[in-house]
């Protein structure tokens, strides 16, 4: 067994015995419990057990593949006091080579979005990544998929958009199995937004300059599911003083008279339109809350399938006394 992620930050396959000078608990006793739980697929609740510097408790449960195997285990060890914190988001996913079926539990499916009811268990690897904003090493993913080595693992970094409109920074381990149960990949998917910014492509791959502070600026807007909001999900190059920029990732940039109008962008801009673009007038919120300033706005969708729910934005003001 190896250390993948600690407090949210990636270990490098980190042997367990690395966690004896960590955690004050003896080597053997971790991996007592670490094997139960891979044993059982069940939780163990907080226990007492000796440690070098007196009692510690210790927590564990497993991260479950839609089959019920043990893909990973998290591990809580503290004092007896001390609160146990919120488990961290982590969900199992399963490659298929042999049928291009990606598996995944409840678990997993809601990370990305609220929408229990949709549920589904197997999608073919194109539905799996239609949330991806920006996956590292998919080369490489695509490599170990064709050929999966036994043994051999990955670390991927990716950003993903959420069903409500908002970027998430996830880690993912990957490691390949091919033998009479699986033949592709295992993997566990970290959500690590708490603990890193999701950053996106390179602005010159987005089609995007760096702003002029007196002309353009640049957006990422994003079309929740379920209403018709729309977000302005992160700036892309710094923002004037005249926009609020605190109101980075909410729904209240853009006028909301004004959403009906950036929807019917949405659907002129579909898959089949790569590479076109859409102009508009819509208003922005001013630093100023009771404010608004009519700006001009080039609208083009972001690169991939992801880019049928998330648009690059570049806008200019129209005059200062659009302000009303």
């Amino acid at each position: 067994m190896s250390v993948v992620f600690k407090d949210g930050k990636l270990r490098d396959w980190t042997p367990v015995t690395s966690l004896r000078r960590e955690t004050n608990v003896h080597t053997e006793t971790l991996v007592k419990v670490l094997e139960e739980v891979r044993r059982s697929g069940q939780r163990i609740q907080p226990i007492e057990v000796p440690g070098y510097q007196g009692p510690r408790r210790v927590s564990a449960f497993p991260i479950l593949s839609h089959d019920k195997q043990v893909y990973g285990i998290q591990l809580w060890v503290g004092g007896p006091s001390e609160p146990i914190p919120h488990p961290r988001i982590t969900a199992a996913v399963s490659w298929d080579t042999k049928t291009l079926q990606v598996s995944q539990g409840l678990e997993s499916w809601l990370m990305s979005t609220n929408d229990a009811d949709g549920f589904r268990r197997n999608r073919n690897s194109g539905e799996f990544m239609r949330k991806v904003v920006r996956y590292d090493n998919v080369d490489e993913l695509t490599e170990h998929a064709i050929n999966p080595v036994p043994g051999r693992t990955l670390v991927s970094d990716m950003v993903i958009l959420h069903d409500e409109g908002h970027l998430m920074r996830w880690n993912a381990v990957t490691r390949n199995r091919n033998d009479d149960e699986k033949h592709g990949l295992v993997s566990i998917n970290h959500d690590v937004s708490d603990a890193l910014d999701p950053q996106v492509g390179a602005l010159e791959h987005l089609g995007v300059t760096e702003a002029d502070p007196n002309g353009n600026v640049s957006a990422l807007i994003a079309f929740p599911n379920g209403n018709e909001t729309v977000v302005v999900v992160k700036f892309l190059t710094k923002p004037p003083e005249w926009i609020d920029y605190r109101l980075d990732g909410s729904n209240d940039i853009i006028h909301p008279e004004d959403w009906p109008l950036l929807r019917r962008n949405q659907n002129l801009l579909s898959a089949g339109t790569p590479g076109a673009r859409v102009t508009s007038q819509v208003r922005i919120r001013t630093s100023d809350p009771e404010k608004w300033v009519a700006v001009n706005l080039v609208e083009w969708r972001y690169p991939g399938t992801v880019g049928d729910k998330l648009h690059i934005v570049q806008f200019s003001r129209i005059t200062p006394t659009g302000e009303r």
